[in-house]
């Protein structure tokens, strides 16, 4: 197997494609100097290159929508189905650039094809919509919209969703009172959604339990990695004994322990 040295590689090419290696990059380049590696002819492909740089955008581009999915635990699925949403119309907004030849959509793609000035082969472009269809074909599966007559839990004062609200009468009628309320109207807007429900339990339990039927189930499966990667973490072969549920409760709180509260709190070491 021919190995390619450093100074062997097209400058432009290791810059286009490992943009963000930094100082890095130049070492691993070396690395391949000394020790086979049968991807080291790619870096004179030019095809596989631009399928590396699509792929390097698209990759981070679904990084950026797991992590708005993940952000915070008071996410609820309203808000999920709005990102989800966006995205679907984004997939089909870049699959018409491609088509179009408009790619500055993708970043790294443009940019590697400017600076080895070539354009995208008719083969790729095949290729990369090709995979943008089957993304939105894989998301409207896995994510099924959100049912319309649930949407009066996230606009309670709006007339829109009324009609469509799956309530029974009784329930309808309690709804006409609470968007009527003009000082649960101030209370909504200035509170969570989770917060709002909780604050009118009292006074419209059945609206507040469906609300919660819709709300509390969670929307994603990072608290459950998290806590996963918690205990894996706590037990370990020092402790003999263990009791998790108070260690998983603090690593799993989103609330910061104030440290210098608690250790003023307690004395170190008592006067003999």
């Amino acid at each position: 197997m021919v190995i390619y040295s450093y100074k062997r590689i097209p400058q432009h090419i290791t810059d286009s494609v490992l943009p963000n290696w930094g100082v890095g990059r130049h070492e691993v380049l070396m690395f391949f100097e000394d020790h086979p590696f049968q991807l080291s002819l790619k870096f004179n492909d030019h095809e596989w290159l631009q399928k590396l740089a699509y792929l390097s955008d698209i990759f981070l581009k679904l990084i950026d929508l797991n992590l708005t999915l993940q952000n915070s635990t008071t996410v609820t699925i309203f808000q999920v189905t709005d990102k989800i949403e966006s995205f679907l119309k984004k997939l089909e907004f870049w699959t018409s650039c491609i088509e179009n030849n408009q790619l500055e959509i993708f970043e790294t793609l443009h940019d590697f094809l400017c600076e080895t000035d070539i354009n995208l082969s008719q083969d790729i472009k095949v290729q990369v919509v090709k995979h943008l269809n089957g993304l939105k074909a894989a998301f409207n599966k896995c994510f099924p919209k959100c049912e319309k007559g649930d949407h009066w839990i996230a606009f309670p004062f709006s007339e829109k969703y009324f009609e469509s609200a799956v309530l029974s009468v009784r329930e309808k009628e309690k709804l006409i009172e609470l968007k009527t309320n003009s000082s649960l109207e101030v209370i909504f807007e200035k509170k969570s959604l989770i917060a709002f429900w909780a604050d009118v339990k009292e006074e419209y339990p059945e609206l507040s339990n469906k609300a919660f039927n819709v709300l509390l189930p969670f929307t994603s499966t990072v608290l459950v990695e998290r806590a996963f990667s918690s205990y894996t973490y706590i037990k370990n072969k020092y402790r003999n004994r263990l009791s998790v549920s108070s260690d998983l409760r603090v690593y799993l709180s989103s609330e910061e322990p104030d440290f210098k509260k608690l250790c003023a709190s307690k004395q170190a070491q008592g006067s003999h």
